[in-house]
């Protein structure tokens, strides 16, 4: 206790109060199971041989005792709540997340309720069987049922649907239970020990259940558990979301800035692995800075997603392809014969100036070749409007950023395909800064020039093949788009960075793109893919 930074006298007081306080619950577990004609009652203290040893022999053992808690409570006959006011150590050592200080029984419960490790017990205990509150100087108990408890919690929308699905009486999908409990259960207060714990108190709600490593972080062992089970791609589909709010944000946050949802998107890539981009070795966890560290360890492997690279140096030409009709078969050949033809007239000219029998038809066609070359060089600006413009059939695929948000997007266009035709446009939902105006007239979305806050950095991408440009913030400029999913019917694009230290892309921002994209992307290698970076 004193590895906490507690004085010799708040030890031993602690200590004197855990004690009374063991006992007190330990007497009242014996009187409950003898008027319930039960031969045992379990309690976490007295039921855990490994609670007080050294954390490092706890980790040596394949399953400890307290992660499997949660098959206890599936195996009881019923559960009781003894709750009350906290003590006064208590309250400055653990967060409480409610606006209030319990002082009453409903209270007590909902505090009861907000914490880590009990959610899962009031999801798995017997649901035929009410649960009983009991609390200080009261003899006759509460009776309450779960649904009754999770109307008490703040997040009791969440908690009800896991309820009702524990009780059988709505089906969650394996994607719809994980991502619920992970939000719930991420929104807990507890004391911290491992960066783990949240997805090692998740791990009891799952069927199959990986080995407890101490040294895994949060999204490392989260990670580790969604492999293990049918979750239906959640870590690919994580990946695919564009968090709501800028800036940094958790992992586990699963509001997207589009309004999608998990089920919502498909993935087109696969997590093969995770990767462990930290030295090993178990973690003093009284260190937050090492708890800290371990807990920015985001990284895994992707495979299969297509990608492109983004080219920041300068706007290149691109080459684009028209479709050849009779008419610009002969324009092409006009535009391209006409230095011939005024050569070849400069040359006869000089040559039947020269020439005593028969320069003067050499002297004619000459200058008959050279005024049609200046004729036809008249009209050359016109001819070479007629050969770039009007549609393109196809262009070449090549992404350009540029950082801002530029005024005129028909330099772009002349730097990229020589003329303005007003081809590039901006995307209408590509990002979070896209605009878009209804037309009246045919109901169709025209897209409008973005704009930025002031104070933060904005970057441009142009996509060449689908001639549209999109601004996005971001914190670095983005070297690679790679496309890992899909969703209405539109793709999920990851603009990453790349961090040379732990040699992964890193997310910057998530873009949607149209589906055309895919038809010039090629297939990506296995890469190392962090959601930020470390």
């Amino acid at each position: 206790m004193q590895g906490w930074g507690l004085t010799a006298q708040e030890v031993d007081h602690r200590s004197r109060i855990g004690k009374k306080t063991r006992e007190e619950l330990t007497d009242l577990g014996v009187r409950i199971a003898r008027n319930r004609g039960l031969d045992a009652f379990w309690i976490d203290f007295e039921c855990l041989g490994s609670m007080g040893q050294n954390a490092a022999q706890v980790a040596d053992q394949p399953e400890p005792e307290v992660y499997a808690i949660c098959d206890i409570v599936r195996a009881t006959h019923s559960m009781v709540i003894v709750c009350g006011p906290l003590s006064p150590f208590e309250q400055s050592s653990r967060k409480i997340p409610t606006a209030f200080v319990p002082n009453s029984n409903p209270e007590w419960v909902a505090e009861w309720g907000a914490r880590l490790w009990t959610l899962p017990e009031l999801l798995l205990c017997p649901r035929d069987i009410p649960i009983e509150v009991y609390t200080p100087n009261t003899r006759q108990p509460d009776v309450m049922f779960k649904r009754n408890i999770a109307q008490l919690l703040e997040d009791g929308g969440k908690v009800r649907e896991l309820v009702d699905h524990y009780d059988a009486s709505i089906q969650l999908t394996p994607l719809e239970l994980v991502g619920t409990a992970v939000e719930c259960l991420f929104r807990r207060s507890f004391r911290q020990r491992y960066a783990g714990d949240v997805s090692y108190a998740l791990m009891g709600l799952m069927r199959r259940r990986p080995l407890v490593n101490f040294n895994d972080s949060a999204f490392k062992a989260f990670a580790r558990l969604s492999l293990a089970n049918d979750s239906h791609q959640l870590l690919e589909r994580l990946v695919c979301m564009q968090p709501a709010t800028l800036g940094p944000t958790a992992w586990y946050d699963m509001d997207d800035a589009y309004g999608a949802n998990l089920w919502d998107i498909e993935p087109c890539c696969q997590v093969a692995g995770i990767v462990d981009a930290r030295p090993g070795g178990l973690p003093d966890p009284s260190t937050r800075s090492t708890l800290a560290k371990m807990e920015e360890t985001q990284i895994i492997t992707l495979d299969g997603a297509c990608g492109g690279a983004i080219h920041w140096d300068s706007l290149q030409p691109a080459a684009f392809m028209k479709r050849m009709t009779g008419a610009r078969i002969a324009t092409k050949a006009i535009v391209r014969g006409t230095p011939i033809w005024l050569l070849m007239g400069i040359v006869m000219i000089s040559e039947g100036s020269m020439m005593s029998i028969g320069g003067a038809a050499f002297y004619a066609v000459g200058t008959l070749f050279l005024v049609a070359g200046i004729v036809i060089a008249g009209f050359l600006p016109k001819l070479l409007i007629s050969l770039y413009a009007g549609k393109f059939w196809s262009t070449q695929a090549m992404f350009f950023g540029m950082k801002g948000i530029p005024a005129d997007l028909c330099q772009v266009e002349r730097c990229l395909f020589g003329i303005n035709q007003y081809r590039i446009r901006w995307s209408t939902h590509g990002s979070m800064l896209s605009q878009a105006v209804r037309k009246r007239q045919d109901g169709e979305l025209e897209a409008g020039r973005p704009e930025a806050e002031h104070g933060r950095t904005v970057y441009t991408i142009v996509d060449t093949f689908t001639l549209t440009a999109t601004a996005f913030y971001a914190e670095r400029p983005p070297v690679a788009v790679i496309i890992c999913g899909q969703e209405g019917g539109i793709q999920r694009a990851v603009l990453c960075s790349y961090d040379p230290v732990t040699r992964a892309f890193c997310r910057e921002v998530v873009l949607r793109m149209k589906t055309l994209c895919l038809e010039r992307m090629s297939r990506m290698d296995r890469l190392r893919f962090a959601l930020r970076r470390m």
